[in-house]
């Protein structure tokens, strides 16, 4: 993709004003100022424009070009709403797509009857998308997190966080995916204008008014309906919530971490809000899943509210040439020799066999602790998991989140990051075989070396007659009868 051209900011344009990197706007318009910053960068930086279009729909191709707006329209009746910002790419092949933008900063909500408003909007300027950005989280872009309307065929609502738009930011410039230099200047210092308290970026620090009722409930037995405004609001801040931690792991490792969804709930997000209502309502508790790349496995995060407890855990194979349950153990465990022991718990998984579990302490002092009575029996896996008891900051809005956010962390640096899968063993050649080789080289060796043989001391006396292929050398003799020895056996047929 490439910068588009800029233009006088004096010529006015229908379509509102052109992005500006450095707008003259007043200090209190800090989201008119967000915005045209960063349409203006996405104008000049393509890497910045694929990270955060991709998969929406629109040409992102090397050559497609990229034209930004701010205040634009209104583009229906006088009086409408009017958008924040409209972005237009446009591939060389004429191919348009079109965007109209709508921006919240600070504590400043989405407004549903706004978002239908634009939606409205951007079916009448023939849009193919509308854009929401603010500090809620949406765990997909496509999975908004306010709205529950209905959106006409052929729009697609999206949202973004401004904290995703950071996260994304850093990723480009840390892994060094921008080669212009300039290029890489403009994302640094958006960077820093994002990252500062005064811009309004705003990361997930709470759990919604109705969490401290949900819990409580919950831990007096009480429990709670899945189709009560309580559970849909507590629902929807943990989504929220692990959107936020998704991005702070994907900060510490310098990779995404994206939360680990089905299809059906990657295409549907009121799928993936039915799983978390299910496991609110049904089993006290909520959970969600992060790939990590290249990890052992998901990371997998448990809120257990009734038992006020967090627990994080991943799940590694056993090594399957060792033959004992704790051979396979002491594998496990030379994995996490730096691992702190406190709270820290391994589970050994049998299958059919009931798993046993003991903390990493004990199991440290006796790897047998994990193993089965019966000698033949081994573990096929391991669960690693941190466990962190609340107690009464379960039910406080602001101290769970601050918990979890620690623990999570935590378990994957304790943890996570030093398990490494099995990986069985390069084939190897058979000891029985290369004995018997050995051993026919050196019957081989001796029959060349006996009294009387072809290129014998016998038959090297120094006389030699006419046709023999002898030397005077004995030991030469030797050699080069053994050398050929072969080859003369072929040519004799």
């Amino acid at each position: 993709m490439k910068a588009s051209k800029s233009e006088s900011d004096s010529t006015r344009d229908p379509k509102g004003q052109r992005a500006a990197l450095f707008p003259a706007l007043s200090e209190g318009s800090k989201e008119k100022r967000a915005v045209s910053i960063l349409l203006a960068c996405m104008e000049q930086v393509p890497e910045l424009a694929r990270s955060l279009l991709q998969g929406q729909g629109a040409p992102l191709g090397k050559r497609s070009r990229l034209t930004a707006w701010t205040e634009s329209g209104p583009v229906a009746k006088k009086g409408s709403e009017r958008p924040d910002g409209r972005i237009e790419v446009k591939s060389t092949h004429g191919h348009e797509w079109v965007a109209l933008l709508e921006a919240k900063i600070g504590k400043a909500a989405l407004d549903n009857a706004q978002i239908d408003a634009y939606l409205a909007e951007a079916r009448t300027a023939r849009a193919d998308a509308l854009i929401t950005i603010s500090n809620d989280f949406a765990v997909l872009a496509n999975h908004h997190p306010t709205y529950r309307g209905k959106v006409a065929k052929g729009i697609t609502l999206l949202h973004w966080s401004w904290s995703a738009i950071l996260t994304k930011c850093r990723l480009l410039t840390d892994g060094g995916e921008i080669e212009d230099h300039n290029h890489r200047w403009i994302i640094e210092h958006l960077v820093r204008f994002l990252s500062h308290p005064s811009t309004g970026v705003i990361r997930f620090d709470r759990m919604p008014a109705s969490w401290k009722e949900v819990t409580e409930a919950i831990v007096a037995g009480a429990g709670v309906k899945k189709g009560s405004d309580a559970a849909l609001e507590v629902a929807g801040g943990w989504i929220q919530e692990t959107r936020d931690l998704g991005l702070q792991l994907t900060e510490l490792l310098h990779q995404p971490v994206p939360v680990r969804l089905s299809r059906t709930e990657r295409d549907d997000p009121m799928a993936f809000m039915s799983r978390v209502l299910d496991g609110l309502c049904n089993e006290q508790g909520l959970e969600i899943e992060y790939v990590i790349p290249d990890g052992v496995s998901p990371l997998k995060v448990h809120a257990d509210i009734r038992g006020r407890t967090l627990t994080s855990s991943m799940t590694i194979g056993a090594a399957e040439d060792r033959k004992t349950a704790k051979a396979r153990v002491n594998w496990l465990l030379r994995q996490i020799t730096k691992t702190q022991e406190d709270g820290v718990h391994v589970k050994a998984v049998y299958g059919r066999r009931q798993d046993i579990q003991a903390p990493l302490g004990r199991v440290r002092e006796n790897p047998g602790v994990l193993a089965k009575e019966d000698p033949k029996a081994c573990p096929r896996r391991f669960e690693v998991k941190l466990i962190t008891d609340l107690g009464r900051k379960m039910e406080g809005p602001k101290t769970f989140v601050q918990a979890l956010e620690r623990h999570v962390p935590e378990f994957y640096t304790q943890v996570g990051q030093h398990l490494r899968p099995w990986v069985p063993s390069a084939p190897k050649v058979d000891g029985h075989r290369q004995d018997e080789e050995k051993d026919h080289d050196g019957a081989t060796e001796a029959r060349t070396s006996q009294p009387g043989g072809a290129g014998t001391e016998d038959s090297g006396t120094g006389e030699h007659g006419p046709d023999s292929a002898g030397t005077g050398d004995s030991s030469t003799g030797s050699v080069a009868r053994d050398d050929a020895g072969a080859a003369t056996g072929d040519q004799l047929g």
